[in-house]
């Protein structure tokens, strides 16, 4: 009889087993199939930026005239990029070119911009900056960028951006108020204002592409479950379709375990992004996605998946976002 019941459970368990491997197996599929997908974009993406620095050189061409006046900015910063959102407000400062004229421009433009944001009456609360803080970070561009942005007069929060590397984000601003978040998410909450700020984290190893993954999803659920605060949430990639070929071509499975989070959540008001150099509207489900214009250039909107866009080298003004209570 316990040779009958051994017999019976061991049935079992190959049965079991063999319902796993077999699970194993569609894994297995689903993520060949994925990496194939990520190569394909990742070659898009590569032609994308091969039109890019040609549009790059033509817009430098278009530009020298501005030269004499730009040497005006004494401290060169080369590697400087930026996303950049205020509490009260939201701004964004965008990726420079790798050109040392456009350097010193969007070192002009954001100078420009964070004499602005401080003379604001009533100043902003915070300075939320989502992403690309530099082209190629490490040690001496993120301390240029942060000698750009020391002039302003409120808080200043920092998250990653595709052209930034967490790691070392964390490394040089994990010790100071900026970036007051912990590996291996890089996320936080702020809780100093009447709501809720996420600082979210879409940055996906040294990709162009967005990635919101179970570990950053499981760590946002919580997140949102630890109060019913009225919250603002800050990302670099926007999570929306946007009608630009190329930056909806990663499609939208990036933001649909977001979407299932947030829809569990109605404290969520509204999202803000950057990212795409240019002024959006947009909704995730029924939240209010907004992404906002570069202060190093505007993307003139380029439907094509795989025709660069073309860039218009102007700043744009500070937008504030308000919170009002009743």
């Amino acid at each position: 009889s316990k040779n009958a019941e051994l017999a019976s459970k061991n049935a079992e368990l190959a049965s079991k087993n063999a319902e796993l491997a077999s699970k194993n197996a569609e894994l297995t599929r689903e993520n060949a199939q994925l990496v194939q997908q990520f190569a394909l974009l990742e070659t898009r993406v590569r032609t994308m930026k091969q039109g890019y620095e040609s549009q790059t050189d033509e817009l430098t061409r278009t530009t020298k005239q501005q030269e004499l006046s730009l040497r005006a900015a004494k401290t060169e910063y080369s590697d400087t990029t930026a996303n950049l959102h205020t509490v009260t407000e939201a701004l964004d400062i965008a990726k420079t070119t790798h050109t040392k004229l456009e350097a010193e421009m969007t070192a002009r433009h954001l100078a420009d911009t964070v004499v602005e944001i401080n003379a604001m009456s009533p100043r902003p609360d915070a300075v939320l900056i989502t992403g690309d803080l530099v082209e190629h970070p490490g040690p001496v561009t993120y301390s240029h960028f942060r000698d750009l942005i020391e002039p302003l007069k409120m808080p200043v929060y920092l998250m990653p951006g595709n052209h930034d590397d967490p790691e070392a984000m964390w490394s040089y601003f994990g010790n100071t108020p900026m970036f007051p978040c912990k590996p291996p998410h890089y996320q936080y909450v702020i809780e100093d204002f009447p709501f809720r700020i996420l600082m979210l984290n879409s940055h996906f190893d040294d990709s162009e592409l967005p990635f919101f993954g179970p570990r950053r999803l499981e760590w946002l659920d919580a997140a949102l479950s630890a109060s019913s605060q009225p919250t603002l949430i800050a990302i670099h990639h926007p999570p929306m379709r946007t009608g630009i070929g190329f930056i909806d071509m990663v499609g939208a499975q990036w933001y649909q375990g977001l979407g299932e989070v947030v829809k569990r959540h109605p404290q969520v008001l509204k999202i803000i992004c950057g990212h795409g150099h240019i002024d959006l509207q947009g909704r995730l489900g029924t939240v209010p996605v907004q992404m906002v214009g570069s202060i190093a250039h505007q993307l003139i909107a380029c439907r094509g998946e795989d025709i660069a866009p073309s860039f218009d080298n102007v700043r744009v003004p500070p937008r504030l976002h308000s919170w009002l209570d009743g």
